[in-house]
């Protein structure tokens, strides 16, 4: 997997949604990783450039969005849910609303026997980022 691009121009989306449910999906394999150790990451040996916050998702919307908006104009927004009250009080961040599969993926990473259930929170991020993908090259196709 050879994906790289310029920094200052960052990634387009269907790279974005691409990189994301590659990144995803082998977390789904693994169960017991997590995103930094992704061997498509050059530091890793891959080809494929750090993304911020490990996530090209994150990357992709950083590098488009409204300044001061960022999260809040996330491309995987729909995914993560709606805040409850906590959320709302903290002013969180999308993906780490109480109920979204990141959230709960990220909060089973100190409990040595969940690994079924971050298998289960990453299979549901990788399938959103792959139908996301597959409807833009869709799209392009028409």
């Amino acid at each position: 997997m050879i994906l790289q691009w310029n920094r200052k121009n960052g990634l387009d989306l269907k790279t974005a949604f691409f990189l994301c449910w590659k990144l995803w999906e082998w977390l789904a394999k693994t169960g017991n990783q997590f995103k930094r150790y992704w061997p498509e990451w050059k530091e890793n040996g891959g080809d494929v450039n750090l993304c911020f916050n490990e996530c090209p998702c994150c990357e992709y919307t950083f590098s488009t969005s409204t300044p001061n908006r960022g999260c809040h104009e996330c491309i995987m927004i729909d995914l993560w849910g709606e805040p409850d009250e906590k959320d709302k009080e903290e002013n969180g961040v999308p993906c780490s609303f109480s109920d979204s599969p990141f959230n709960l993926w990220y909060a089973t990473k100190s409990k040595p026997l969940a690994i079924k259930e971050r298998k289960k929170y990453a299979k549901i991020i990788a399938k959103e980022a792959k139908k996301k993908y597959k409807a833009l090259c869709l799209k392009e196709r028409k």
